[in-house]
């Protein structure tokens, strides 16, 4: 409908104030439902309103202005306005507008003639708040000359377009897009405007600017920025064509933004930059033309730079990294200095690739990025950065050139196609680098290393000589040798099928650096595959000047003052001999010195030869001085350098004042002040030939360390001892000394007891002043103290002063000159001291010193014992058991074993079988580790060596385990750095080897277990360890048993035979606990076992390689319920002895008894085995038909099978005969957005919540984008994309959340829609799909033009026009349906999801995997879903029924129904809900045996058969309206008794429940349910009878009661009409009853279950008023012809009484009341259900549309106003408007926020508005009325 505004008073005559008359014209649209207000040609002057935020001209949902064209229909601003006006047209703040915009007009801000800010175009809800104004359009639309912004959408709005249109001569931006989401600026001109032409700013995403043109701004001519507040930066931008020229600063300016590309546009003639990228993450640049920039000055043409925004509002720096640009024509202006440069700020990761530069003046590029690269040929995509976490991660590439960083965990890194660099970072990781020539590097030797008992080294999976690189050259290696001095050392394993390259040498925490590849290269190493070193840039003896580039490099300055600059890259700067200048650049830089003369002074001759560096960076540079003998910081003397600053504080000194025999001291400079800042970590120094000793005298002396590890001895004399930095000791000698061990790890040491000690009458106790327990020592072993104690016994006492101030180590036992030992420590350390920091006397303790006899017959326990708690009681020692054969007893408890180890003690013998600890024959009792640590205590460096245990199994009776350590099952601490080696363990009645929970760094290796009752080894929750070169034989069960959450394991080289279960089991145990997972078997044998040789059972991410299996009862590997486990290069051969078994089986495992879980076995990777069967081999590898599902197979040899080589019944496993690319994976995303990138595998990607990024990669994979605005790409391959629910990919009327594919390809690709229910294409209706395209062609839809109840419509998108290519090949509508016939049909489905359709006869249907549709059909069938979420459907009575008067049962029966994840299917069948059988309900019914649940209907049909089907099992409690799929009522049901006694059950559904006469029991159900009494004799009782009906679960909060009928006014005392309210005393059942008996004596009288003393009168309808409610949301209510309250809630409402005496009560909210036909009452409850706020500018006026002088009334009862006046002191002013269109009752006063009431009248009432209008809180009459003609902001009453 169109509205002309001339119609309503416009003239257009550019002199009239045309302001009401267009608004009235908006109003008038609005009201209408929408339409179009048409402007014709002429000048419209218009004003500003009371507020900024009022605008001009206020636009409303559904409502276009249009006009007759730019430039001839003009909207002005009136000359002379003062206030500031926030958008000449604009929606309403603190509303949500849809569906509106503006055409063919221009908006003329009058700049030149008003002195405000006035913006043109403004729209937008409230920034911060949860709402916005959708679906806006501009077209054709001018904007010029405002004093403000042109165009300002605002926050937020979500799809917007302008197109079409042009800003100019602006005082600010152009075009502002301020968190815009969803939205489009296409072919707009922005020019002449005084700040920015675009500015994309405040969280914009998913944003398009399409060929836009900016030119002559005076800022930028586009800038996409983060804004002046600290929000989520813009993101996912895309800026294609159009052209920035002319511009005062950038041509386009990217900062503090992320994923954004600028493609296909000009870019020239602008003042600074053409582009510049500040502070941004993930920019591409493509295939622009930027030319002739610089213009002002000099300047790159590209600028990439870091923001520090640490002073700013986020705090943040923000680095510039993964730009990437590609395909760009640069040409420099005479301005230019580089085509593109980085600046040196941490800028990194750019990639550059195929671009042309010419034209500049000082290079093409600088780059300065460690990372970045420069390539003139094109790329194969763009490079990311994939960078995990602290944790364990996968990370795997893709086809394009990646860098990936596993930082610290156990990580997994596959590079895919490409170029890649890996960089695995600490811990043990796993490095496949895949197709392309890839780089392995290792950044610090710490990232792959091993110690003498643990290793974490480094395995590079796929090592291609010929073209892949290791890069070492940040490490100092100097290229290969025997391992020492600096070379590494080139090994392999026994078998030749590892590589290590490693060192000897170790670190100070005993580390040696060793990387492992798999397969032999030694002889193909070589400069070409190994980085030592790069080349060094070498200079002369004169005056060089020398510069790096981006790599690491040496330069090397030799004589003369030269000038050295190492660019990007980790450098080293050496100078050599002169006065040197040197720079390092970016990267972590060494400025080396290797002789004194390369930098010195002589202060004397006054020769100044010292170095200058020019820009040290504390924290990532050093300055290397290790070859000069310097030990530390100090004095500058003694081996020390001093920190000295100038006195103009910007230059400073590093400096020895020790001269050499020429005069001259060593000395540097830095420029700027380094003080405080350096430290001995920014320096290399030389490490002491020995510890350097600083000694005192006799007398009292005070002694100073350095930064160096010193022994520092007071000797005689209260000496003062400061150890500095460094790990010292420190030693005061005799006397009362203070000890101060300073930074490091310090140890004191007290050389005899009268170093410190007391006497009865005075103290020579040491003070410690700073111990710190965690990395100090104190140093007793020489003075014969065995460990705590009493402090008698040669024992220490541990006491703390009262005040907890001072602790005190001390012995009570004095010498002969009453001295006695003690040591006070500053500070409480109770419980904080032990025999790791405190070092008592320590040594070999030879058990047979103890008594121990070694007899075989005497019990040695007690004195190996003794002997055990005496190395413990020393701070640690070796237990030695000579060859022998000791007995040992029980100690009574289980859990203490038989001997208990300790912290810091090793028992060894003279060997396996020489020294033998064995039990005492007849023990009964059970053992729990016949040698073990403490239960319930933290033990670590402790174990086992060199002796067998014998449990004596023959002749005990109890269970005995050999070997146990371990802390408490699932309580937080560990046993801890645990190492048995070279120990047999056997006969034991239980296991052998048995470390439990938890145990950090245990190693097992070279040992036996044998003839056991149980395991030979277990593994029990252990992390980080190893079993390394074991043999577990002949054991009753199995040979190894890795269990319960043990991560971070390996087991290396073992092996298994003739054990009574499998070799080695890996398994979650009979406890529902986390499972083992990231598990190496390597190597080793596993061989004639009773069971399996290797099984894998709930477990996660294991591999199994290099192994051979062979002569097992059942398969040689069994994979039960696994997870991503690798089976590579295996040897598995004649297995299945026993039965007829697979070699290689996977299958899943249902953990009912348990977890209550399913685990199926998927992402298994098979490759490079030998497998050879045996007579009974089944299958070389065989998937179980369970929903074992996405295995490879690769490369595998199999023969020597029965049956095949292969079975895969996995819908996605796959089998080649060629080598694979890398394990198949499952990829999964989070509830947020991700990123999920595939590799070359065939993959399924599945982003689940969030708007998710999805990149398949090559291989044939599927994506499933989830709930979300998804972006998905297949990459290479076959792809399906996969669409599981309508709700993954919709639109509703304003809003898109559209999954768009980028690279559908027709020919092999394929779009899943199957399980959606749509039956193909069509017209977009009645389930078709409609295909269309955009406007362009360049974008295809596929949608459904249906929407659901919330109003969401089906569609997806697709990148290019598909128009014709859509079809049943790359479509698929229905899942595959297997089918029966009319006889008795047996239907079998397979893993994927499929409909089984019996139709008639008694068939049997079983899905097996996948989500099944199941349908028997007619006749009686048994149904089985299988795994998955399955639907049993009954599409018709007679497919399950039952005639009880024949005896005729067809009756359905389903098998295996999973609660919360199988539906029962009866929409159909048009049962509503569970009751109680009746009026449309199914009720469950259990058998007497308990066994099996029906579900029935007792309705019978005119054949006399009724609904029923049963579920094998118990269901009763279990199944509710959520395992069903009922059919929807159509409206309100009623259910209706009969005049009996009747029992009526409701739904889940809002029902009335009338019983009728009689008593009945009323129940309503789930749903807001109505019960009914039409007539008193409904439910009464009498003097001497009830009748009363019984309602059994009234809910208060949302079921009624209807009295309406029955003539009661209210609640009461039961007399004068109402009715009274009473609960029995048990407060188990209320009563609403009447004591006022009609004729017959009946009164009324209703019984509720339960105590409902609550109830009032909103829970009763006593007259006939019906409510209508609303929620939180922006509801729309309509009343009908009868009275009725309407209640809005929360939100901005919309009330309409329509015919009737009404009540509307709009709540919280901006709401529009319109009471409609009837004397209708406007309530307000609360103040703040409508007010206004004059300064914050919040409107939440409420608008009676038809208020009725005489007839509605306007209650404010509930406020507290008394009447009408002023507006102050309780009463409410009238207000008209200058237009006398609208009146206001307003509250001047308003609350403490500056809250007023207000409410607006729509016309004019002030000459009607009296007293009798409303309801007042007293009766108080209105003395006066004062009509106010004008609304400023802040009103005075005018007479």
């Amino acid at each position: 409908m169109d509205f002309n505004v001339k119609d309503f008073g416009a003239l257009g005559d550019g002199a009239s104030d045309d302001t009401a008359a267009i608004q009235a014209a908006i109003d008038a649209a609005h009201a209408a439902g929408g339409g179009t207000v048409y402007l014709p040609a002429g000048e419209y002057r218009v004003s500003g309103g009371e507020e900024p935020s009022d605008g001009a001209l206020t636009i409303k949902s559904n409502v276009y202005i249009v006009g007759a064209g730019m430039g001839e229909t003009v909207i002005k601003m009136v000359d002379g306005w003062t206030q500031n006006v926030t958008g000449m047209v604009r929606s309403a703040y603190g509303e949500e507008t849809s569906n509106f915009g503006m055409s063919d007009l221009t908006l003329d801000g009058n700049r030149d003639n008003l002195s405000a800010k006035v913006d043109g175009w403004f729209n937008g809800y409230i920034p911060g708040q949860d709402g916005a104004d959708r679906d806006v359009t501009l077209e054709r639309v001018e904007i010029r000359e405002m004093s403000g912004y042109g165009f300002d959408p605002h926050e937020q709005t979500i799809n917007l377009t302008i197109r079409d249109s042009v800003a100019h001569d602006n005082g600010l931006d152009g075009f502002v897009a301020d968190y815009q989401v969803g939205g489009v600026f296409e072919n707009n001109v922005s020019y002449n405007n005084d700040r920015h032409g675009f500015n994309i700013v405040t969280s914009t995403n998913d944003f398009v600017l399409s060929n836009n043109v900016a030119y002559g701004n005076g800022g930028a001519g586009l800038v996409v920025q983060r804004g002046s507040y600290d929000l989520p930066h813009p993101y996912d931008i895309l800026i294609d064509g159009g052209a920035y020229y002319d511009n005062a600063l950038e041509g386009v300016q990217l900062k503090m933004t992320h994923d954004v590309t600028l493609q296909n546009a000009e870019i020239y003639g602008n003042g600074l930059y053409g582009v510049r990228v500040y502070g941004a993450q993930d920019v591409q640049l493509l295939d622009n033309q930027i030319h002739d920039n610089s213009q002002n000055g000099a300047y790159a043409e590209v600028l990439l730079q870091s923001y520090d925004d640490t002073a700013g509002v986020s705090g943040n720096f923000y680095v510039t990294t993964g730009t990437w640009l590609e395909g760009n024509v640069i040409s420099g202006s005479a301005n230019s200095t580089f085509g593109i440069q980085e600046r040196a700020d941490g800028t990194d990761y750019s990639s550059l690739y195929a671009n042309t530069i010419d034209g500049v003046q000082n290079g093409t590029v600088r780059l300065y990025g460690a990372n970045s690269t420069v390539s003139e040929q094109p790329s194969s995509g763009q490079q990311a950065t994939l960078e995990g976490t602290a944790g364990n991660d996968v990370l795997s590439g893709t086809g394009a050139h990646e860098l990936i960083l596993g930082l610290a965990g156990n990580d997994r890194l596959d590079g895919g196609a490409g170029d890649d660099t890996l960089d695995g970072g600490a811990g043990r990781d796993t490095l496949t680098g895949g197709a392309g020539a890839d780089t392995f590097r290792f950044s610090a030797r710490e990232d792959s290393h091993r110690t003498d008992s643990a290793s974490f080294t480094d395995l590079i999976t796929d090592f291609d000589a010929s073209q892949d690189r290791i890069d070492l050259s940040a490490l100092g290696f100097t290229g290969l040798g025997n391992g020492y001095d600096g070379t590494l050392a080139v090994t392999t394993g026994s078998g030749g099928t590892r590589t290590y390259l490693k060192s000897y040498e170790v670190d100070a925490q005993g580390r040696r650096f060793e990387i492992a590849l798999d397969g032999n290269f030694v002889g193909q190493f070589n400069d070409g595959n190994l980085l030592f070193d790069a080349a060094p840039v070498t200079g002369t003896e004169g005056n060089d000047n020398l510069s790096g580039t981006d790599a690491g490099e040496t330069l090397l300055g030799y004589g003369g003052n030269d000038t050295l600059n190492g660019g990007a890259g980790n450098d080293i700067l050496v100078g050599g001999a002169g006065r040197d200048t040197l720079t390092g650049g970016a990267g972590a830089d060494v400025f080396r010195f290797e002789a004194l003369s390369d930098s010195q002074r002589n202060y004397t001759a006054g020769d100044n030869q010292g170095d200058y560096i020019i820009d040290f960076a504390v924290g990532e540079d050093r300055i290397d001085v290790s070859a000069l003998g310097y030990t530390g910081l100090g004095n500058g003397r003694n081996g020390t350098l001093a920190v000295v600053l100038n006195s103009a504080g910007d230059r400073t000194y590093v400096k020895s004042y020790d001269t050499d025999a020429n005069g001259y001291n060593f000395e540097l400079s830095l420029a700027g002040n380094y003080q405080g800042l350096l430290g001995a970590e920014q320096f290399v120094f030389a490490t002491p030939p020995e510890q350097a000793t600083i000694e005192g005298t006799d007398g009292n002396d005070s002694l100073q360390g350095t930064g160096a590890d010193e022994l520092l001895l007071g000797l005689g004399g209260r000496d003062s001892l400061n150890g500095g930095a460094g790990d010292d000791v420190l030693d005061g000698g005799a006397e009362r000394d203070t000890l101060t061990g300073g930074t490091g790890a310090d140890t004191f040491l007290f050389s005899a007891r009268t170093d410190s000690y007391r006497t009865d009458s005075a103290s020579f106790t040491d003070l410690i002043t700073d111990f710190d327990p965690a990395q100090d020592r104190i140093d007793l072993s020489g003075l014969g103290f065995s460990g705590f104690g009493n402090g008698y016994d040669g024992t220490l006492l541990l006491q703390v002063n009262a005040a907890g101030t001072r602790t005190y180590l001390k012995s009570l036992e004095a010498d002969a000159d009453g001295q006695r030992f003690e040591i006070a420590l500053d500070g409480d350390f109770s419980g904080q001291l032990d025999s790791g920091n405190v070092i008592f006397e320590a040594g070999v303790f030879n058990a047979k010193d103890f008594g121990a006899l070694g007899d075989g017959a005497s019990d040695d326990r007690p004195a190996i014992q003794a002997a055990i708690d005496a190395a413990y009681a020393a701070g640690g020692g070796t237990v030695y058991l000579p060859a022998g054969e000791y007995r040992v007893s029980p100690t009574g408890d289980p859990g203490d074993g038989c001997l208990m180890l300790k912290d810091g003690v090793y028992l060894v013998g003279a060997g396996m079988g020489e020294t033998v600890i064995k039990l005492i024959d007849g023990s009964d009792q059970k053992i729990t580790g016949m040698v073990r640590s403490a239960y319930g205590e933290e033990t670590s460096n402790f174990g086992m060596s060199d002796l067998t245990l014998d449990g004596n199994r023959d002749n005990t009776s109890g269970k005995v385990d050999g070997w146990f350590n371990g802390y408490i099952p699932g309580q937080d601490g560990a046993d801890r750095n645990v190492t048995l080696e070279r120990v047999e363990i056997r006969e034991m009645s239980g296991y052998g080897f048995d470390p439990h929970e938890q145990t950090i760094n245990l190693t097992i290796r070279d040992s036996v277990a044998h003839d056991n009752g149980l395991d030979g080894f277990v593994a029990d929750y252990l992390v980080d360890s190893v079993f390394e070169n074991n043999v577990a034989y002949n054991n009753d069960r199995h040979g190894f048993n890795v269990v319960t959450s043990t991560y971070d394991f390996t087991l290396s080289n073992n092996v298994a035979y003739g054990n009574g279960g499998a070799g080695l089991v890996i398994q979650r145990g009979a406890e529902d606990l986390a499972q083992p997972t990231d598990i190496l078997i390597d190597g080793g044998a596993y061989y004639d076992n009773a069971l399996e040789g290797v099984l894998l059972k709930m477990t996660n991410n294991i591999t199994l390689q290099n192994a051979e299996i062979y002569g097992n009862g059942y398969s040689g590997v069994r994979l039960y319920g696994t997870e991503d486990v690798q089976i590579l290069n295996n040897q598995i051969h004649d297995n299945a002895q026993n039965v007829a078994y697979a070699e290689v089986l996977l299958q899943s495992f249902n953990d009912v008894g348990v977890s209550g879980n399913f685990y199926a076995t998927t992402g298994t990777w098979i490759e490079g085995n030998v497998i050879s069967g045996s007579a009974n081999s089944t299958y070389g590898i065989e998937e179980r038909n369970d929903g074992t599902d996405y295995s490879s197979l690769y490369a595998n040899t199999i023969d020597g099978v029965q049956t095949g080589a292969v079975r895969l019944n996995g819908a996605h496993s796959i089998v080649s005969d060629q080598p694979g690319t890398g394990q198949q994976a499952t990829l999964e995303g989070t509830t947020g957005n991700d990123t999920l990138g595939g590799s070359d595998a065939h993959e399924t990607l599945l982003g689940l919540d969030g708007d998710d990024r999805l990149d398949g990669g090559a291989g044939n994979d599927i994506l499933d984008g989830g709930v979300g605005r998804d972006t998905l790409t297949g990459g290479a391959g076959a792809d399906t994309f996969r669409f599981s629910a309508r709700e993954d990919s919709y639109r509703t009327a304003s809003t898109s959340f559209t999954d768009l594919i980028t690279d559908f390809d027709p020919a092999q690709d394929r779009i899943d829609l199957s399980a959606l229910g749509f039956t193909g294409l069509g017209d977009g209706y009645d389930g078709t799909l409609l295909v269309t395209t955009g406007s362009g062609g360049s974008r295809t839809y596929l949608k459904s033009l249906e929407a659901d109840a919330e109003g969401r419509r089906f569609e997806i998108a697709l990148d290019g026009d598909f128009v014709g290519l859509l079809d049943a090949s790359n479509l698929i509508f229905e899942r595959p349906a297997i089918e029966g016939d009319a006889g008795d049909n047996a239907l079998l489905g397979t893993s994927v999801a499929e409909t089984l359709l019996g139709h008639a006869g008694n068939d049997t249907l079983d899905g097996a995997g996948g989500d099944d549709i199941l349908v028997g059909g007619a006749g009686s069938d048994s149904l089985t879903g299988g795994a998955g979420a399955d639907v049993f459907r009954f599409d018709a009575l007679s497919d399950s029924q039952r005639n009880y008067d024949t005896g005729d049962n067809q009756g359905d029966r389903i098998t295996d129904f999973a609660v919360g994840e199988d539906k029962l299917d009866v929409s159909a069948l048009g049962f509503t809900g569970l009751g109680d059988g009746y009026n449309g309900t199914l009720v469950l019914v259990l058998n007497s045996a308990g066994d099996r649940t029906y579900v029935k209907s007792y309705e019978n049909g005119a054949d006399g058969y009724r609904f029923e089907f049963s579920l094998d099992g118990n269901y009763q409690g279990l199944l509710g309206n959520e395992d069903f799929i009922f059919a929807t009522p159509s409206g309100q049901q009623l259910l209706e008794g009969t005049a009996g006694n009747d029992s009526l059950q409701g739904t889940a559904a809002d029902e009335v429940i009338h019983g009728g006469s009689g008593r009945d029991t009323l129940a309503g159900g789930a749903g807001a349910d109505v019960f009914r009494f039409s007539e008193l004799t409904d439910s009464y009782r009498t003097d001497s009878a009830s009748y009363a009906d019984l309602i059994t679960d009234f809910d208060a909060s949302e079921d009624r009661i209807d009295l309406s009928g029955l003539g009661f006014s209210g609640l009461g005392n039961g007399y004068g009409g109402t009715l009274a309210l009473q609960v029995n005393s048990a407060g188990t059942r209320t009563y609403l009853k009447s004591y006022e008996a009609n004729a017959a004596g009946e009164r009324f009288e209703l019984s509720l279950d339960g105590d409902l003393s609550g109830l009032d009168e909103s829970h009763l309808v006593f007259d006939e008023r019906v409510v209508l409610a609303g929620g939180d949301g922006n509801d729309t209510l309509s009343g009908g012809s009868a009275a009725e309250e309407l209640l809005g809630g929360a939100g901005n409402d919309s009330l309409s009484g329509g015919a009737g005496n009404d009540i509307l009560d709009g709540g919280a909210g901006r709401d529009t009341l319109s009471g409609g036909s009837g004397s209708d009452i406007f309530r307000f409850g609360d103040a703040l259900d409508s007010f206004r706020n004059y300064n914050s500018g919040a409107n939440v006026t409420d608008s009676i549309a038809d208020f009725t002088h005489g007839a509605d009334l306007i209650d404010l009862s509930a406020l507290g106003y008394t009447g009408l006046g002023d507006g102050y002191n309780g009463t409410l002013a009238i207000v008209l408007n200058d237009a006398g269109t609208k009146t206001y009752l307003k509250d001047r006063g308003g609350d403490a926020e500056g809250n007023r009431f207000e409410i607006a009248l729509e016309g004019n009432h002030a000459d009607q508005l009296d007293a009798s209008d409303f309801i007042f809180a007293t009766a108080a009459a209105a003395t006066g009325i004062e009509v106010v003609g004008s609304t400023p902001a802040e009103e005075q009453p005018v007479v």
